[in-house]
This record gives structure tokens, C-alpha cells and sequence, in this order.
């Protein structure tokens, strides 16, 4: 009878502490298995941010940043929160005939507040770290498991390519590999508005997401709703030609969007090149197997243990960015150290939950391979990342502190704010909150400038040159001569280094 009421009386006492009655203690509360994957997640995902977020803005301070990408993104935004119009002097382009960066507007407010080159960085590094918490949430639907998907987290945050995506200045990228994300969790929970919301922030980061989204859509149509797959591809479709054809055309008083050139022997309009590469099957084959393109598949496929094939499906959606990234007539579009790779490395580990999702028949055999899969994330990051776990950490992929930097900033301190100035590569993300901003040589003599490389602005322009001289070049260095020495039409004013700083003195 005693045991009987006490074990009729146990569910009571359950009830109580779950009225809060008697409350467990905080610490077992936090710490309860139910939400230790959480929190585990959230450490992660915080040191990602901290190391990473530390280093690009170290970067940044320590003049390893350069005019391009990051000046342009500087100066267009700034031009944006001034409520100026938005022609980006680093590059020759309106803000929105370089890229089409929709997303990139929300910063905006940010830049009011003083936000800078420097902010945009972290901004990356964040954007890059959150993509960690929907893989999270679609591991765990897929695995069946919190901690098995902590670890396809882990393997994310590890991986050499979206760690690179950190180093090069900021990009709009990043910004569409969270939503992207959420978009697939949304997809295998069928609740599509939305989906609909995030596929159109992954557009509006840049025009040629549509890409990626394109291949999505058919996966999507394919896999697990017709219509709604169907329209998202014919959106990314429908996104990109107007994009490339209508709207940065419009940005740049007629001329087309100015990357079209990087398709040599395919051709320079979007619609020749798409053409050029069905027709000629054997020439994009001859390309994709060239050794320093199969050197790329290797760095993308080896973090993930090359599972991500076994998933054909999800591994197609990749198909369009791929194929214009290995078909470029830039390397640096086939390296991944640049940013066109960090969309194609989150479809990877998508493909990647799926084929240990179809493999793994046993809780068994889904913990193997993700032991495979971490082993392989560890062993790449320590080969390829530019984390302080990779051997190459230490040969100057991050600027050390430096006594020069700051006897270089004094110089830059000379400089009216409102200036116009032409200045190196590496000190225009420095000087980039103004209405006029060039890497030299430009205005005198066109480099990376407008859409074909041709045409600048006028050279009476500009009142200050900032110029490292060790970086000149027998053709720029006599143009700088000129332009500082006797009866020229500048003055040095300042001097240390290697940089000089010169004001205009006569017309």
C-alpha cells in the first residue's frame, strides 16, 4: 500500500516541478542533454566568428585590404547612406552596373553609425558562421540525430572554402549562403512561403546566385513539388536576364554587364556564351579535365569525403555556377579562395547530408560516416584553410603588426576628408568615404576602370596622390615623376616607407 501511494503519488510531484514548484536548478536546466547540443552549436559558431571576425579585421587595420572588392563595396555603400549618387570611382561603375547587390542596402543604416571597411568584414564573417545553425536543423532532420548533426556543423564551420571566404574583403556572397540554407530546411518541410522569402534574399544578394537557385529549382521540382520548383527556376531565370540585360545595362548608361568578357572563346553576351557551351561540348571538356581545374573539384570534393557524389541529385544544382566558374578566363574564378566558390561549397554539404541520409540504413553506419566526414574536414582545414590550424597560417596569408602601418596612416591622416585622391591598391579601402576615390593610375591612364577597361575621369580631379613607390612599375613611375617632380603638377608633402602623399599645386 506505502509503495502504491508512492508511486501514485509520483506523477503529482512531476506535475509540481513542471508547474515550477520545485524548480530544477538553473545550471541542470541549461545544461539538460536536451539543450546541450544547442549550446554547443552556439560556442561554435561564436569562436568561428571570434577567430575569424579578429583576423579580417586585422586585415583590414593592418593595410592587407584592397581597392578591389572591398573599396568598391566601401564607397558604393557609403555613396548609398549619403544619399549620393552611387558611381563607384574605384571602379568605373555605378554600384549597381557592378553587381546587382539588392541585400546590401540593409547595411546601410549601419553607416550611419560610422560603419566602415572594417565593419563589412565582420558582417562577412558572421554571415558565413550563421550558415552553420540551418545546416544544423536540416542535419538533424535528415540524421535523426543532434549530436551526429552538431558534427556535419562542425565539418561547415572547418571547411577551407567558406574559411577563405573570410579573407578576400567582403563580398555580398556570403550574405545568400544563410538564406539558401533555411531555404532547403524550408523545402523538407514543405512550408513554402517560406522558402519563397528566403530564395529571394539569396537573389537579391548578387545576380548570379540565379545559378545556383536555377539548379535548385529544378531539384526542387523534381524531388518534391512540381510547381513550386518550376517557378523558382523560372524566377532565377527570369532574375538573371533582367539583371544582366535590363537593369545593370541601365545602371551603366547602356553598357552590358561588364564580366560577360570572361568567357574568351564562348563568347561575350550572356545568351552566345549559354549557346557556345551546349554546341561545344568537347571544348568545355577539354577545360573542366585541364589540371589546375581538376586541382579545384579535388579542394571543393576532399573536405566533404567526396560523399557529395553520391547524392547526383543535389550535387546537379551546382552545375550552372560551376561550369561558369571553370570556363572563366580568370583563375581566380576556379580557385577556392574566392568567393564564387562559397555557394557550391554549402551545396556540397547539403548533397553530403543526403548521401549519409541514403547510406546510413543503420544509426551505426551514419556515425562511420560522419566520422569519415569530420576525419576528412580536420585533415583538409589543417592542408588548405587559412585557420591557426593549417600549416600555412604562419607564411603571411594574414598581415603581421607592423611598425610601418601606423607611420603609413599618419601620412593618410594628411588627406582632407572630402578629397579627391588617387591612391595604391592596398590604401584606397583607407581613404574610400569620399565622392572620389582611384587606384592609381587611374584617372591618368585606364586600369580595371568601367566596363570594357576603357575611359576615366579627368585627371584635373584629383588633389592628392597617395602612391607607394615600390609598387609603381617602370610605366607608372614615370607617370608619377612627372606629375611630383620639377614643374609638375603636384607636390610630395609627405614621405616614409616607401609612400608618399602629394598635393596639387598648380593646374
Amino acid at each position: 500500500m506505502i509503495r502504491l501511494r508512492e508511486r501514485e503519488g509520483a506523477p503529482e510531484a512531476n506535475r509540481l516541478e513542471q508547474l515550477s514548484l520545485f524548480p530544477r536548478p538553473l545550471s541542470d536546466r541549461i545544461l539538460s542533454a536536451s539543450r546541450l547540443p544547442h549550446l554547443v552549436l552556439g560556442a561554435m559558431v561564436l569562436a568561428f566568428v571570434l577567430v575569424f571576425a579578429t583576423l579580417s579585421y586585422r586585415m583590414h587595420v593592418r593595410l592587407g585590404t584592397f581597392g578591389f572588392d572591398l573599396g568598391i563595396f566601401d564607397q558604393g555603400i557609403w555613396l548609398l547612406s549619403r544619399f549620393e549618387e552611387p558611381f563607384v570611382t574605384v571602379r568605373g561603375l555605378n554600384f549597381f552596373g557592378n553587381h546587382l547587390n539588392l541585400t546590401s542596402v540593409l547595411l546601410i543604416p549601419f553607416y550611419w553609425l560610422g560603419a566602415g571597411a572594417g565593419f563589412l568584414n565582420i558582417v562577412q564573417v558572421v554571415a558565413i558562421a550563421s550558415g552553420a545553425i540551418p545546416l544544423w536543423l536540416i542535419a538533424r532532420e535528415r540524421l535523426g540525430d543532434d549530436w551526429l548533426a552538431l558534427a556535419i556543423s562542425a565539418a561547415y564551420l572547418l571547411n577551407p572554402t567558406l574559411q577563405w571566404g573570410t579573407w578576400w574583403g567582403f563580398h555580398p556572397d556570403a550574405l545568400a549562403l544563410t538564406p539558401f540554407l533555411f531555404a532547403y530546411y524550408f523545402v523538407i518541410r514543405r512550408q513554402w512561403g517560406w522558402f519563397a522569402i528566403c530564395i529571394l534574399l539569396v537573389l537579391f544578394a548578387k545576380e548570379d546566385t540565379s545559378l545556383i537557385v536555377l539548379g535548385f529549382g529544378v531539384f526542387v521540382a523534381l524531388k518534391h513539388h512540381r510547381k513550386v520548383g518550376l517557378l523558382t527556376s523560372l524566377a532565377a531565370l527570369a532574375w538573371l536576364l533582367a539583371a544582366t540585360k535590363l537593369l545593370i545595362p541601365l545602371a551603366n548608361g547602356g553598357e552590358g554587364a561588364f564580366y560577360e568578357d570572361l568567357y574568351g572563346p564562348f563568347g561575350n553576351d550572356l545568351i552566345t556564351i549559354a549557346r557556345n557551351i551546349l554546341f561545344n561540348p568537347t571544348q568545355v571538356v577539354d577545360l573542366a579535365v585541364q589540371p589546375e581545374r581538376l586541382t579545384y573539384f579535388r579542394q571543393l570534393l576532399a573536405p566533404v569525403a567526396f560523399l557529395a557524389i553520391l547524392a547526383p541529385g543535389l550535387l546537379a544544382v551546382i552545375g550552372p555556377q560551376l561550369l561558369a566558374n571553370i570556363l572563366s578566363v580568370q583563375p581566380y574564378t576556379y580557385q577556392i579562395r574566392y568567393q564564387y566558390s562559397l555557394l557550391i561549397a554549402v551545396v556540397l554539404f547539403l548533397a553530403t547530408i543526403e548521401a549519409i541520409h541514403r547510406l546510413g540504413t543503420s544509426m551505426g553506419r551514419r556515425r562511420f560516416l560522419v566520422g569519415i566526414l569530420g576525419a576528412c574536414a580536420l585533415a583538409s582545414n589543417v592542408v588548405l584553410s587559412p585557420s591557426p590550424l593549417s600549416t600555412q597560417f604562419q607564411e603571411g596569408i594574414w598581415p603581421q603588426a607592423s611598425p610601418a602601418v601606423s607611420i603609413k596612416k599618419e601620412g593618410l591622416a594628411l588627406i582632407p576628408e572630402d578629397a579627391s585622391v588617387s591612391a595604391a591598391y592596398y590604401l584606397v579601402p583607407q581613404l574610400s568615404h569620399r565622392k572620389h576615390i582611384y587606384e592609381y593610375p587611374n584617372p591618368w591612364s585606364p586600369a580595371n576602370w568601367g566596363v570594357r577597361g576603357e575611359g576615366t575621369a579627368d585627371p584635373a580631379s584629383i588633389e592628392y596622390l597617395a602612391v607607394d613607390t615600390g609598387l609603381l612599375g617602370e610605366d607608372h613611375e614615370a607617370l608619377y615623376r612627372d606629375l611630383t617632380g620639377p614643374g609638375g603638377e603636384f607636390s610630395v608633402i609627405w614621405s616614409d616607407v616607401g609612400v608618399e602623399i602629394a598635393e596639387r599645386v598648380r593646374p
